[in-house]
């Protein structure tokens, strides 16, 4: 799989689909059949239990995945296929064996804490923790912190401030490639990275899309802070990427943010 695709899924299960975190599974279906096995099989079951609560929350509508599975289930073929034992995905297939997230490190060839090298699609990790590095400072992870399941959080190894649209910041303790993604573009990707339009203000967004009117919303929902420097409006520095942009329009116009919108008085069906 090239870095690119790899990035692209784990970007879309954090924002496209309701997730769980269970330790073992790597997508599976958020049903009965799939709950029951998470919770009486293996040496998690009795972890597992404890977190009965969330997998229920998304019954039928969602998937389960631990921080590896992440990883794995991507590489295994995982398509958010509802009607599949494993979501789509195989096991142990295309050349991954069934790794715990130490053994994914391990399997890195370049394992680097100098995170000033980083490209999109490498695992980052943190001792009995991975997840993936999916650009602009932001990773795709599967964890109970924050939102419980998959999300998208802030490298502070990359960004010294939390990255607008991503739900945390977490620092790690390295980084590395994994022998079953393609990487012969992730330099040409960083290199676009650097030369990425950026918006330092919300009057740099082009005026007149729905993409300044959607992110004037979001700032006045407190979805995005900018740095303080025009509290009385929203021309504060802000400093987002046009991919950082899309990816925050793109949640909104699927309701992610739908709650604050409706808080700030503001109609989150406008503009979808």
């Amino acid at each position: 799989m090239t870095a690119a695709a790899f990035v692209a899924k784990a970007k879309e299960i954090a924002t496209g689909h309701k997730t769980t975190y269970m330790l073992g599974p790597w997508g599976w279906p958020c049903n009965q059949k799939m709950i029951t096995r998470a919770t009486t099989n293996g040496s998690n079951a009795q972890t597992n239990k404890q977190w009965l609560s969330y997998a229920y929350a998304i019954e039928d509508e969602g998937f389960i995945f631990d921080c590896v599975g992440l990883i794995k289930g991507i590489l295994w073929g995982w398509s958010g296929d509802m009607s599949r034992t494993y979501g789509g995905a195989g096991y142990a297939c295309n050349g991954l064996p069934d790794l715990d997230a130490g053994g994914m490190i391990k399997s890195c060839p370049d394992v680097s804490t100098d995170f000033s090298n980083i490209v999109p699609g490498e695992v980052v990790y943190m001792p009995g923790h991975i997840g993936i590095y999916v650009g602009d400072g932001v990773v795709s992870e599967s964890t109970p912190k924050w939102n419980w399941g998959v999300q998208l959080s802030t490298c502070t190894n990359v960004s010294k401030t939390k990255v607008p649209g991503t739900v945390g910041q977490r620092t790690w303790t390295s980084h590395g490639r994994i022998p079953w993604v393609d990487y012969e573009t992730a330099e040409e990707t960083k290199e676009d990275e650097d030369d990425m339009v950026r918006y330092e203000r919300l009057s740099d967004i082009p005026e007149g899309s729905d993409f300044r009117a959607i992110i004037n919303d979001l700032m006045d929902a407190k979805i995005i802070n900018g740095d303080g420097s025009d509290p009385d409006g929203n021309e504060d520095r802000i400093d987002l990427s046009h991919d950082m942009v899309r990816l925050l329009v793109f949640n909104y116009r699927a309701g992610v943010y739908e709650e604050a919108i409706k808080a700030a008085g503001k109609d989150p069906d406008q503009y979808k």
